[in-house]
């Protein structure tokens, strides 16, 4: 199993506003968000079902196990989606129109954008939104190099905050896209799915889309496969919660005390990550002990799994249509009845 045996590398520290400017046509931060890692973890642990918030997996090192368990043979989604987006990609431009804004939530590499971008007809700009500013000045700059005629606007701050456009964005004439591809929303409950899908609402117009990309419920056998991979990247970049309790706040924990532990669950159709304790232990933080008995878990993260008509029914109650989607790894579909891996949706506002 990979594993984890040093202190985390402190995080980068921003480029700057003057550096590599010339790659962005404009840059807004909507601000960092409050740090509540220490709270957060302490209140957490406090309830019944102990439990620490799924974003604070991504520090370096978790963001490098996320892009190994990505490769693993067992995690199917990151393949999936791409061959279907590769598929969909003529369908998606023809409804997107030329000149196209297209704006992607949590865009990390963009890698996912590149696709729509080449098959988009003069695509006007792309709007990049994630909170680490040097990644976004590198995209941007790689994105320069590609598409020279493309405009390349970027937001630094959490996605799930809501954002006021500027004068300086959304510069084509044409249709606006928000893209939020990577199955994400099904790591959002239902309430707070819905909740982010108003919010990315607030910088579209009418005829203007969202793309989602969502995970299918499938074979139970098939989703525990791909969380608990035999190389052992899933279990680690769960278990890397529990160092940064110990390394980034000091929390007294024994670490080989837990294990990793991913399921199915049919009832409420999502993956549940858990960390179980191996015997009686104990997370002491902040001069506070928290006891956990041999089989007690803390709950780190739920990916729900959609049908097409759970979606369907969630994007009518944010106030879009889904029009057309796209199901299966190898060819585009508009039967929105198919079951497959992913689920790409094409979601009109109305």
């Amino acid at each position: 199993m990979p594993s984890y045996d040093g202190e985390h590398d402190p995080a980068p520290k921003s480029a700057g506003r003057d550096a590599a400017h010339e790659d962005l046509a404009y840059l807004i931060d909507i601000g960092a968000p409050e740090d509540r890692f220490r709270a957060d973890v302490l209140n957490g642990l406090s309830e019944p079902q102990p439990f620490i918030p799924p974003k604070y997996f991504y520090d370096a090192f978790g963001a490098e196990a996320f892009e190994r368990i990505c490769e693993t043979p067992e995690y199917y989604p990151t393949r999936s989606e791409s061959a279907l987006l590769h598929a969909a990609a003529p369908d998606i431009a023809a409804l997107a129109g030329p000149h196209a804004n297209l704006y992607e939530p949590g865009s990390g590499a963009a890698e996912k954008a590149r696709i729509l971008l080449t098959a988009f007809d003069r695509p006007a700009e792309y709007t990049l939104f994630d909170i680490a500013e040097d990644q976004l000045r590198n995209v941007a700059a790689s994105l320069n190099q590609d598409f020279p005629s493309l405009r390349i606007g970027a937001v630094i701050g959490d996605f799930t905050r809501t954002l006021e456009p500027t004068a300086d964005m959304f510069g084509g004439d044409g249709k606006r896209v928000c893209f939020f591809p990577g199955s994400t929303l099904g790591n959002f409950d239902p309430e707070a799915a819905l909740g982010l899908l108003k919010t990315f609402k607030g910088v579209l117009r009418p005829g203007d889309a969202l793309l989602l990309g969502v995970d299918l419920a499938k074979d139970s056998a098939r989703l525990d496969a791909a969380y608990n991979d035999a190389q052992g990247w899933t279990a680690a970049f769960n278990l890397n919660l529990l160092h940064r309790l110990k390394n980034d706040l000091g929390a007294k924990i024994r670490i080989s005390d837990f294990d990793h532990y991913a399921f199915f669950s049919p009832r409420d159709s999502r993956i549940e990550m858990h960390l179980t304790a191996r015997r009686a232990t104990s997370i002491e933080l902040n001069e506070r002990v928290f006891n956990f008995a041999r089989g007690q878990t803390i709950h780190t993260e739920n990916s729900w799994k959609f049908t097409p008509k759970r979606l369907a029914d969630l994007v009518a109650a944010a106030g879009y249509e889904l029009t057309q989607s796209w199901g299966g790894s190898d060819a585009p579909t508009t039967d929105k009845t198919q079951r497959s891996d992913m689920l790409l949706a094409w979601c009109e506002v109305q």
